[in-house]
């Protein structure tokens, strides 16, 4: 049976938002960043972005934004948006509401008030929401970033043995006790004058910067991951 009631969906993701904040509490969580004068508890403490982050750590990624002061995320207004809306909320995070994929134009005008108005305006979105395919780079952000003037910083996060939900997004959910690597990339900053093609270009570039950080975010986390995972490419390649 399906929720109608978006009060209760609102309710359901402020009750997860409990759950993780729990499990996080009981898990190791580590860090690794690429530029410290672009991290908000270091030298980054006054600097605005634009945070790019995959859909399926949407869970972990509001709970690390959550913890910093004035951080916005963009939430579809669609009933699962509702979810994600109490979730990131109760974790402490901004809401915007519409949705961040290419067409947002209402998500897009509401970013660019807002950051017009914030005293500091970091802005998390999920450039593969709000429903897939799953890890592919849709334009919205980079096209947000470009209009904003503003640096793209990418969000990785590979937790050990999670639990996976059967979403398009195969959404992550720590285990307690576990360990969890946050990877923050150095900035990407597109120009304020790209045009549509501009903008696409960019964002093949952000898909490459990406899949780098996911990289790196698995290494830190298991370092013999990458060396196993070019072993069984190669042994593919073989066969």
């Amino acid at each position: 049976m399906k929720v109608e009631s978006r009060r209760l969906l609102h309710f359901a993701g402020r009750f997860g938002a409990g759950v993780v904040r729990s499990i996080l509490a009981s898990s190791r969580v580590t860090e690794s960043v690429e530029d410290s004068a672009w991290h908000p508890r270091m030298g980054g403490r006054q600097k605005d972005y634009i945070l790019s982050c995959w859909h399926e750590n949407l869970i972990i990624g509001a709970w690390w934004c959550g913890r910093l002061a004035r951080f916005h995320t963009i939430a579809s207004q669609s009933k699962d948006g509702e979810i994600i809306a109490g979730c990131a909320s109760s974790l402490g995070m901004e809401i915007i509401r519409g949705s961040s994929s290419q067409g947002g134009a209402t998500a897009v005008r509401q970013v660019l008030a807002a950051s017009k108005t914030a005293a500091r305006f970091r802005c998390a979105v999920t450039p593969d929401g709000p429903r897939g395919p799953r890890r592919q780079m849709k334009s919205g952000v980079v096209y947000i970033a470009s209009r904003l003037n503003l640096p793209i910083v990418c969000l990785a996060i590979a937790t050990k043995n999670p639990w996976r939900l059967g979403s398009w997004d195969r959404m992550q959910i720590p285990r307690p006790f576990q360990r969890v690597h946050i990877h923050l990339s150095a900035p990407l900053r597109p120009s304020p004058e790209l045009n549509r093609e501009g903008v696409e270009d960019f964002a093949h570039l952000l898909q490459r910067e990406m899949d780098r950080a996911h990289a790196r975010a698995e290494e830190s986390l298991d370092p013999g991951s990458n060396a196993r995972r070019g072993d069984e490419i190669r042994a593919r390649r073989a066969a």
